[in-house]
């Protein structure tokens, strides 16, 4: 099998703890073609004195104030000289094996264009907190209201050709910026294909309302994506993204809110914005904002909170 060179670009600003664990799961992997690329947006806290230790499995770098994750992966892309391109967040880890089973999908008489595979949440002890499966989009429209389409940042590989025909990342996006690339492509009717298998552990910090306040801001720039490619779409998609859409805005703002609430309602909220995922059921977003005892018609029962954990 031909051994493509694979361009890794890790974007990372105030993540020393974790960062030495990204980097060694990259150049452990045991890939004879790997060129590493670290984008860092100016960290103070010892990240750019660690990557200079690692300067040696390095093949650029860079320190900088940047505007976001997007900005310093599109700088580093203009030094990447793979044939394909994977990014790895601060923190995450990719799992012994995951860059030759990406090969396997994008050499040879498949030559996928752009592959996911699935990703593991650890805790800040590597504790595992389940997993969190890639789901190709059924449909642009589906993918815009978040209903399928999981696509594991960490866990994405595209070919350069394909970024370089659809890109840059839009550095307006601090948190959906990977989230817009990927709807940017499904409208251009690109399509993933899953890789079966674990490529990546994903880590969960969320010890401190910083997370939450992040999950809060994602989920607003993922909807103000979900109106940006709407017009794209069909009439009568465009009215239900619309009503997707307006229920998401309602639940963050209810959540923005009573986060400020009782401690029993800021814990149960806690809860939700820990586990964005659960969103994607629909009948949980009405169960949300219409109550815990939401049942449909026939008094089928959608409480899906004892299901998602």
């Amino acid at each position: 099998m031909s051994t493509p060179r694979i361009s890794v670009i890790i974007p990372c600003r105030d993540e020393v703890v974790g960062l030495e664990r990204t980097l060694c799961s990259v150049i452990d992997q045991g890939y004879e073609n790997i060129e590493l690329l670290v984008a860092d947006g100016g960290s103070v806290d010892g990240s750019v004195e660690l990557i200079a230790e690692y300067a040696e499995h390095i093949a650029w770098w860079h320190s900088g104030p940047d505007t976001g994750p997007a900005d310093g992966v599109n700088l580093a892309m203009r030094h990447a000289t793979g044939e394909i391109v994977g990014i790895l967040h601060a923190g995450d880890l990719y799992l012994p094996g995951a860059l030759e089973a990406v090969i396997e999908r994008m050499v040879g008489e498949s030559r996928s264009d752009w592959v996911v595979g699935h990703g593991v949440r650890t805790d800040g002890q590597d504790g595992e907190q389940g997993r969190y499966d890639a789901v190709a989009p059924a449909s642009p429209v589906s993918f815009l209201m978040h209903d399928t389409g999981q696509l594991p940042t960490s866990a994405v590989f595209y070919r350069k050709s394909l970024l370089e025909r659809h890109g840059p990342f839009d550095v307006r996006f601090r948190f959906a910026w990977s989230y817009e690339m990927h709807a940017r492509l499904i409208i251009a009717n690109r399509r993933p294909t899953v890789v079966g298998r674990l490529l990546v552990a994903h880590r969960e910090d969320d010890r401190d309302n910083d997370s939450i306040n992040r999950t809060l801001r994602q989920g607003i720039e993922y909807i103000e994506v979900a109106e940006r490619f709407g017009e794209h779409l069909p009439i009568k998609q465009q009215y239900a993204l619309w009503r997707n859409t307006d229920e998401r805005r309602r639940i963050y703002a209810l959540a923005e809110a009573e986060m400020k609430s009782g401690l029993a309602r800021r814990q149960l909220w806690q809860r939700l914005l820990r586990r964005p995922w659960w969103l994607a059921s629909p009948s949980y977003r009405r169960m949300l904002l219409h109550g815990t005892d939401s049942r449909d018609d026939k008094g089928h029962d959608h409480d899906q909170t004892r299901h998602a954990a």
